[in-house]
């Protein structure tokens, strides 16, 4: 089957599916069935794909039963699964970002027992290993990139800063002081940089202190404002001045593991969210 018209995509890390809706009526379109714990999505306008991380083979961040390393590709029009990229020997991949004038794909990961925490580098035409970038923490997560592509923020739950990633040179630059990091966004300039802290009190290898049930609250600090969990995309994507056109050559899929579509169930899911646009 094939879908037209705008959609939206979200992901249950319980559910190791992935539920597309129609984005104007909302209506069920289908359920993909993907790897364990799937966390984050970036959709690839110019080809058509959606990118969807899996992290660990179940649990979460800080009570898991082993780290994942797989990335899923699946075609948006169809709702079938292209291929599975697998990322070894890094493992534990969270965020997406995607340069669309270079044709790179950014993919944090957690530190492996020789490397610190960094970020991936993927070229999204062929889908072959570009690079890493060390991060110089253990667990990067959400990453954004400046307009122009030339510098990458890493957030980091366990250390106290944000990384500053140079992605011409391919390397760490600098530490920006935000203790416990998770979500971050640029605005549209590319002049500021916003990060939610929801681990602000925690040390590296502890978990962050419960609220106090004393009957007199402790005194509130300023947060800073989360990231939306969103990303639109417009039907017609404006021109932009990106790498060679060539079309990526999806590999014929397994014949022994097809991609599963079947019709929904109830189930307790924590979602993340993105959208795709019609061609």
């Amino acid at each position: 089957m094939t879908t037209t018209g705008d959609q939206l995509a979200a992901i249950s890390q319980t559910g190791s599916t992935v539920t597309f809706f129609a984005a104007t009526g909302h209506e069920l379109l289908d359920v993909l069935d993907v790897p364990p714990q799937p966390h984050e999505l970036c959709f690839d306008p110019d080809h058509r794909l959606l990118y969807c991380t899996s992290t660990y083979r179940s649990g979460y961040y800080d009570a898991n039963e082993g780290r994942s390393h797989e990335l899923t590709v699946i075609d948006v029009d169809t709702h079938t699964v292209v291929t599975t990229l697998d990322l070894r020997p890094d493992h534990g991949p969270h965020g997406l970002a995607l340069d669309r004038r270079r044709c790179r794909l950014y993919v944090s990961v957690e530190a492996t027992d020789t490397e610190p925490g960094g970020v991936v580098i993927l070229d999204t035409r062929t889908h072959a290993r570009l690079g890493r970038i060390p991060a110089m923490a253990p667990g990067p997560h959400w990453l954004a990139l400046t307009p122009d592509g030339r510098r990458g923020y890493t957030t980091n739950k366990e250390a106290p800063f944000v990384s500053v990633l140079d992605l011409d040179r391919g390397v760490f630059i600098d530490r920006i002081p935000v203790p416990g990091s998770e979500g971050l966004a640029l605005t549209p300039d590319g002049r500021h940089l916003i990060v939610a802290t929801p681990k602000a009190d925690a040390t590296p290898g502890t978990r962050p202190s419960r609220p106090s049930t004393s009957s007199t609250p402790p005194p509130t600090k300023p947060c800073a404002p989360c990231p939306p969990r969103a990303t639109s995309c417009p039907s017609t994507s404006p021109p932009t001045a990106r790498c060679s056109p060539a079309p990526y050559a999806r590999p014929p899929s397994p014949a022994s593991s097809p991609s599963t579509l079947r019709k929904p169930s109830p189930r307790s899911a924590r979602s993340r969210w993105a959208a795709s646009p019609s061609p």
